[in-house]
């Protein structure tokens, strides 16, 4: 993982590992260190129907800190309209809880392939102020003590050779952190 300003860099490899090379940023690991892997409470997937005007994700958002660049009207057209022009498809990653199918997170990400490069990126494209993982406040704490979180979510994006989050604000950089940070395999 690396940072750059108000952006992150991940490089993954060509045998679908999506291993780092570089981790600035170990803080979030820290924080759930001690803890025993459990097994998974969160359901982690891909479901590129998701449907960002459903009750379900307007829920969600409104229970966020997600910006109005995660809002369900602007996602919705992003994908509909923007992405497509630009050759991007819909990647999109949630997360439910295990037992009740509760949303806890949304990760919304475009694929394209630029000079047989795999790039996997935020909604961005040139026209977002911010880009940000759409976390259920109250269910924060279920993400902190998933250890296997950013290896599951890593698993659900499948192969890429650059995944690429910007720009990130700070208040949101310890998410992004938290979904996207070095795992060994």
């Amino acid at each position: 993982m690396l940072f750059s300003g108000n952006a992150l860099y991940l490089a993954g490899n060509k045998n679908n590992m999506n291993k780092p090379v570089i981790n600035i940023s170990p803080d979030v690991t820290e924080i759930s260190s001690d803890l025993p892997e459990l097994p998974n409470q969160i359901e982690i997937s891909k479901d590129n129907d998701f449907d960002f005007l459903s009750v379900e994700y307007r829920n969600l958002f409104e229970a966020s800190d997600a910006t109005a660049f995660q809002s369900p009207d602007w996602l919705a057209a992003f994908y509909d309209e923007l992405a497509p022009c630009r050759n991007a498809r819909k990647l999109v990653i949630t997360g439910r809880n295990l037992g009740s199918g509760e949303l806890i997170f949304v990760l919304p990400l475009i694929q394209r392939k630029i000079k047989n490069i795999i790039l996997v990126e935020s909604t961005d494209l040139g026209v977002s102020d911010y880009s940000a993982p759409i976390v259920h406040k109250c269910r924060l704490n279920d993400l902190l003590t998933d250890k296997l979180l950013s290896k599951n979510v890593s698993k659900a994006i499948g192969r890429y050779d650059l995944l690429r989050i910007k720009p990130i604000r700070e208040e949101t950089r310890h998410l992004c952190e938290l979904f996207f940070k070095t795992t060994s395999r």
